[in-house]
């Protein structure tokens, strides 16, 4: 067990970046809530927005988010020159400050971050050195833009605690967990439970598992993904099992389910994103799910989240689902779930 967690420390560095800019900044606007969840502030000069440095942006901020069916973006851009760069938009929580201009002294980008707040400040002598600028940082700007999102959803989650479910799964399973009202509890058995949020256009599931921690080879893509489509079969029926063999399991064809292993703060979980869909029928969705190692009780303790919203952009719910499992927590001892 020691040897997997140290074999991952160097992956630290991302978020040892995102928490080292909190203290460095005393001069952006402290924003609780300016612009809705997923939006950045882009202000760039008209003349480069459908040039090169534009069409980067796009690029970077446009991405496709990963594991959804259709495409959506990473981010909603609001593109506008420096001239409408107004109080309004300098209270958005997302800004990406972009200045070109042969008087620039030197090519650089600072971070800065207040509050709820991220902006990032590139500034280069032409749209080439900008290129370059963006493409060496895009991936703290796409991890800081990204973290900043999961911030605002805890933020929103945490108005509206559900504590009965809080108390009700931390004295049963000793995990610690944080649920926004409208949740229910649909099924509590000795190692699963399934939790979800109804209306009539969306549907947003829980499922919290834990199973022995036996080897390294417990935290790899196969073996979790096995764990998850044997029990997703033998507890997540369809609507339709009282005529059919129908049963929740992985997607692996459509869009091949992402693995990633990440330490933050000294703990090692692994995370993975792709589609569900339901054997003998026709539903279907995003997922994720989040395996942590509970070191103390020698047990793997899996936080997986699923998305249906068939009418509707699903990328803000996914957002929702990873910020809970980042709030989840396995206390040492037994709490009062308070």
């Amino acid at each position: 067990m020691e040897h997997l967690v140290r074999k991952l420390l160097f992956t630290m560095a991302v978020i040892t970046v995102i928490v080292s800019q909190k203290s460095c900044l005393n001069d952006v606007t402290s924003a609780s809530g300016g612009g809705r969840e997923g939006e950045v502030v882009v202000v760039l000069d008209e003349k480069f927005q459908d040039s090169k440095a534009g069409n980067y942006i796009d690029t970077v901020l446009r991405a496709p988010f990963y594991g959804l069916p259709q495409y959506e973006p990473l981010f909603k851009l609001y593109v506008i020159p420096w001239n409408a760069f107004s109080n309004t938009f300098k209270s958005f929580r997302n800004i990406v400050k972009v200045r070109i201009s042969s008087s620039v002294a030197e090519n650089k980008v600072t971070v800065k971050r207040a509050g709820m707040q991220t902006v990032f400040h590139f500034k280069a002598k032409n749209e080439s050195e900008f290129v370059k600028l963006l493409m060496k940082n895009k991936q703290q700007l796409v991890s800081l833009l990204n973290y900043s999102e999961k911030e605002y959803a805890k933020y929103k989650i945490k108005r509206g605690v559900d504590k009965n479910l809080r108390t009700k799964i931390l004295n049963t399973h000793q995990i610690k967990t944080t649920f926004p009202d409208g949740y229910t509890m649909r099924l509590d058995t000795t190692n699963f439970v399934w939790l979800s949020y109804e209306t009539n256009q969306l549907s947003s599931g829980i499922f919290i598992y834990y199973f022995d921690y036996e080897d390294s080879a417990t935290f790899t893509k196969e073996y979790l993904l096995y764990k998850r489509d044997s029990l997703l079969k033998k507890y997540v029926q369809g609507p339709l099992a009282d005529k059919k063999e129908t049963y929740m399991t992985t997607e692996y064809n459509y869009i091949p389910p992402k693995f990633t292993e990440l330490m933050v703060e000294k703990k090692y979980y692994t995370e993975t994103r792709g589609l569900w869909t339901v054997v003998n029928d026709f539903m279907g969705g995003p997922f994720l799910q989040v395996a942590y190692l509970d070191q103390g009780r020698n047990r793997v303790v899996v936080f997986d989240g699923y998305v249906y919203h068939p009418s509707g952009n699903k990328r803000k719910y996914v957002r929702h689902l990873e910020a809970m499992a980042y709030m989840m927590e396995l206390p040492k001892t037994a709490e009062n779930g308070e």
